[in-house]
């Protein structure tokens, strides 16, 4: 048996516009254990709400990579809420292959973890660009900025410790998110990228509202965040979650706080 950690992460610049993205680390976790069965044996427990087709994909994808030929046991326990643009999909990708990768004895981490995770959810469907950024925040923690075509981190580093507050909506599955909304802004997200190199807050806030205004969202809690003096606050991927960022304890509405993360994935048996 092997068992991974990974967490969730929210939006710098959403990376369908121009293939350039950038995420953080949030301090919510996703635990995913693989463990080797006889062949023919495909055993799935998940937390409800999981879409299992992506992990068993990803299982299979690198049993097939070490030419493993037998079935397969597979847990998924996370606190991450789904289909709301906070990378539940990401870490659970990530884990799934961390964990099958060490569970048949193959030393793999890093960014070749999340190459693997990113390739698995476009063939499934569960992302349009792979979410490339997502993966690596939800894999590394801190901030990373990545060409997302090209499967690249361009920038990474540490976050600050931050509180984060999220405010979480309906439901909102990336693949029914009308891209050519978003593709019209790819030279304004181009721009984001650049001033993102610099400022992620600044870069997260100002992505939140072009990707809100784009989508229909109403970016009045934003707004209503930042005039009480938010590092930033910004709809993470497609929706509908909106994370803030405070230095200092707020007496605001909100439906999950937690920190920024700087940790790295963990893999144990």
């Amino acid at each position: 048996m092997a068992k991974a950690r990974t967490q969730a992460s929210a939006t710098i610049v959403n990376a369908i516009p121009a293939n350039l993205g950038g995420a953080y680390g949030l301090e919510l976790f996703c635990e995913v254990e693989v463990r080797l069965e006889d062949k023919g044996t495909e055993i799935v427990d998940i937390s409800k709400n999981i879409d299992s087709k992506l992990v068993v994909e990803c299982v299979k994808e690198v049993f097939r990579r070490c030419n493993e030929k037998g079935g397969f046991f597979i847990s998924v326990r996370s606190e991450i809420p789904v289909a709301c643009g906070l990378s539940s999909s990401n870490a659970v990708a990530n884990g799934a292959v961390l964990a099958a990768f060490h569970e048949l004895g193959v030393e793999k981490y890093g960014i070749d973890i999340v190459k693997i995770a990113s390739e698995v959810s476009i063939k499934t469907g569960f992302s349009i660009t792979g979410a490339f950024d997502d993966g690596c925040a939800s894999y590394f923690g801190g901030y990373v900025l990545t060409d997302n075509r090209n499967f690249k981190i361009i920038d990474k580093g540490e976050i600050e410790e931050l509180d984060a507050l999220i405010k979480v909506g309906e439901s909102a599955y990336t693949k029914d998110t009308d891209v050519k909304s978003l593709k019209i802004l790819k030279n304004y997200s181009k721009k984001l990228f650049e001033i993102a190199k610099k400022d992620i807050f600044r870069a997260s806030t100002i992505n939140g509202y072009l990707i809100s205004t784009a989508l229909g969202y109403s970016v009045e809690y934003e707004t209503e965040m930042l005039l009480r003096g938010a590092r930033c606050s910004a709809l993470s991927g497609t929706g509908s979650a909106v994370v803030t960022l405070f230095d200092r304890k707020e007496n605001v509405k909100y439906d999950i706080k937690t920190k920024t993360s700087n940790r790295e994935a963990k893999v144990w048996a």
